[in-house]
């Protein structure tokens, strides 16, 4: 579903940054509310990521700061179920920074491959294989965001004015950073048409739920982490090539930290903003 912020936090450091992008197509008119890929196509997406996590350290408040810059590469290629995508981050330059210690940085440098996944033309994906990540990529990446959080979940019907519809992404995944559970609950809304550089866009709103709670072990501890808040924001989408154009999402999430070198739970609070735009070649 993606126009969201992906994120984990794990034991005050890792913080999961994910990037995506859309498919492409043509259908005829009326055109459907769905991802359409007649035949092999690559489209390229530039993301930016902004967040700030607030731990409760009993009393002890530290702020962690979350930026990326990145483009991802995104190839469309019919399949039986839909289409098989395969996403390589071009660029990529994602930071992390708390006063607790040095900051870390991952470039695409640190990732070897693409992230392959199945979609379906109403969103639905399930993983096929993932990257090898170095060093702190695996924990500040996340292969499980790209195929089930980036794209929206489409009712694969042609969109009506106020046209409304509900869906529910639930998952498990097995991070580099530790076991991660997570479900959505996303309500979507047609707002109507808005023109970008003299291209007529379907804009949809968005509102929802999340909650996830992943496991693992930083730094020699290991964590239990749960959390849950509101998502927000829209996408624009190209009915005539059966595409995401670009999105704009909102997060808000509250929730604990149970680390076992810890007496009592951590609360933890995430601001985030993520913006995805069409990139050049």
């Amino acid at each position: 579903m993606r126009a969201r912020v992906l994120f984990s936090i794990a034991a005050v450091a890792p913080f999961v940054l994910a990037c995506g992008g859309g498919p492409g197509g043509g259908s005829a008119a009326p055109a459907a509310l769905a991802f359409d890929v007649a035949a092999e196509r690559t489209v390229s997406y530039a993301q930016s990521d902004t967040a700030v996590i607030s731990v409760d350290a009993g009393g002890q408040m530290i702020d962690i700061q979350a930026l990326s810059e990145s483009v991802m590469d995104m190839t469309f290629t019919p399949s039986e179920r839909g289409v098989q995508v395969s996403a390589t981050w071009r660029e990529l330059d994602a930071t992390v920074s708390n006063p607790m210690g040095p900051a870390e940085r991952v470039t695409a440098d640190d990732v070897e491959g693409p992230v392959v996944f199945n979609m379906d033309r109403r969103g639905a994906a399930n993983l096929v294989s993932t990257p090898t990540y170095r060093g702190s990529a695996g924990n500040m990446l996340s292969s499980s965001e790209v195929v089930h959080g980036f794209f929206p979940r489409l009712p694969g019907t042609p969109p009506t004015p106020g046209m409304t519809w509900t869906d529910t992404i639930a998952y498990e995944a097995d991070e580099v950073a530790g076991p991660l559970t997570a479900r959505t609950v996303m309500t979507y809304t047609v707002a109507g048409d808005t023109v970008v550089d003299g291209r007529t866009l379907l804009k949809v709103e968005l509102y929802g739920s999340d909650t996830r709670t992943q496991e693992g072990v930083t730094s020699g501890m290991a964590f239990v982490q749960t959390t849950d808040g509101t998502l927000s924001g829209h996408f624009l989408w190209d009915l005539e090539q059966g595409m995401l154009h670009s999105q704009l999402t909102y997060a808000d999430f509250t929730g604990t930290m149970d680390v076992d070198a810890v007496p009592f739970p951590l609360d933890v609070a995430m601001r985030a903003v993520s913006h995805v735009s069409p990139a050049g070649s």
